[in-house]
């Protein structure tokens, strides 16, 4: 059933946007049971361009994946969706195996 389905949620490589995913949408919105979205991420088309405030050299590369990961998050709280796939390209793969829970 699609409304139980969780949503397929695609993220794009560096220097790119959704539009990357333009011709893939519609067969995956077709074949998919639940929705599909393609996020852009932070600073990247139309998105808001958040202030980078942790430094580069001194930056840990967990620092700047909690960073990305919390803007993911707040969308998703947003809009009210408990589980969902992540599909990434490039970077966006690599922040898509980011968001897996860390061992404490």
């Amino acid at each position: 059933d699609g409304a139980r389905a969780p949503p397929l949620v695609l993220l794009h490589g560096y220097g790119s946007g959704t539009g990357i995913y333009y011709a893939a949408l519609p067969p995956l919105a077709e074949a998919w049971p639940g929705s599909v979205y393609a996020l852009d991420s932070p600073g990247c088309g139309l998105s808001s361009r958040p202030r980078w405030t942790s430094g580069v050299q001194e930056c840990s590369v967990s620092a700047a994946e909690d960073w990305w990961i919390e803007r993911l998050e707040g969308w998703r709280e947003t809009m009210g969706i408990e589980n969902f796939v992540l599909c990434g390209h490039s970077i966006g793969g690599y922040m898509a195996v980011a968001c897996v829970p860390r061992p404490l």
